[in-house]
């Protein structure tokens, strides 16, 4: 397991070739960061079986206030960070997509 450590950087959310909106946006969500990571890894140690990254934005928004996307965006971020890991995909019950689900990491 790849746990980072205080001194190890957190994986980037915005490419040098992205627009400049998009830095725009990742400079104002960067302050917010750890609480949208944190309710994320709530959700999922909550569920007893995976959930997809909308579903769980979904819930975030819901209990904690918010914009769901801002936490959908997080469940990838919780997969770099070895915080969570993708499953199976199956029918979102959000969107009625087929998306990959996550579910919490095991030590």
């Amino acid at each position: 397991m790849n746990q980072l450590t205080l001194f190890d950087s957190p994986p980037a959310i915005v490419r040098r070739t992205d627009p400049p909106t998009s830095h725009q946006a990742a400079a104002e969500i960067e302050p917010k960061l750890n609480g949208a990571q944190a309710a994320m890894r709530i959700m999922i140690d909550r569920s007893t079986t995976p959930h997809t990254a909308q579903e769980l934005a979904f819930e975030c928004s819901r209990l904690f206030g918010g914009m769901a996307e801002t936490y959908r965006k997080r469940a990838h971020e919780l997969v770099l960070l070895n915080l969570a890991k993708e499953c199976e995909a199956r029918a979102c019950e959000i969107t009625g997509k087929m998306a990959t689900t996550f579910w919490r990491v095991t030590t």
